[in-house]
């Protein structure tokens, strides 16, 4: 990876800052870009490596600066994400997540709109996305999801619904079957028996 360059756009943090940090780990030129001056601070303390740039992905002329300055990108990722328009369908605001999608997705192509002249001709580009579901003190995930009550006769399927067991149906003993179970160590003769009446 010597000698090559990624640009990750939203690299200030989450996944993306994880995927910035191991590009650079794996000797590559890295440079992230986030919106917020704080991060940007943040991960200059934590990973001087890093090159920060302060520019907004939904931003054609930002985007384009910061890639005027960088000129030639190998590998191109964008982790653009936010956390509105999270929750059950039925809970959510139409305008919230008319909102989120608009900011995620106008984002993701503008910046792709002005990294391509940029792109190497072996470059690649890759499209991020995390889970932004809170999560307990574990770690875990939180599932949201609504318990019906249910009563007692709905818990059981109704009788003519149930699956029941295909029959199990008999098959006639084969020649080589029974010189299989004979070769296994059966010594009272009883597979040479029944071998000599299915050859019949």
């Amino acid at each position: 990876m010597d000698e090559r360059t990624a640009l990750v756009v939203g690299g200030t943090s989450g996944i993306g800052l994880a995927t910035a940090r191991r590009l650079q780990a794996l000797g590559a030129t890295v440079h992230v870009v986030g919106r917020g001056r704080q991060r940007l601070d943040d991960v200059a303390a934590s990973d001087p490596a890093l090159i920060g740039h302060r520019a907004d992905g939904g931003n054609r002329a930002e985007i384009a600066a910061v890639l005027e300055a960088i000129d030639l990108v190998d590998w191109l990722i964008i982790t653009l994400s936010g956390q509105e328009g999270v929750g059950p369908i039925v809970n959510l605001d139409l305008d919230v997540l008319r909102r989120a999608f608009d900011a995620k997705f106008w984002a993701h192509l503008t910046v792709l709109q002005a990294a391509l002249p940029h792109l190497t001709p072996s470059g690649s580009i890759t499209l991020l996305g995390s889970d932004n579901r809170p999560r307990d003190n574990a770690g875990n995930r939180w599932h949201r999801v609504p318990q019906r009550q249910r009563s007692p006769s709905s818990r059981t399927p109704p009788e003519h619904t149930r699956r029941r067991p295909a029959p199990r149906q008999s098959q006639p003993p084969t020649e080589r079957r029974c010189r299989k179970a004979e070769g296994a160590g059966t010594s009272d003769g009883r597979w040479n028996r029944l071998a000599a009446e299915v050859a019949r």
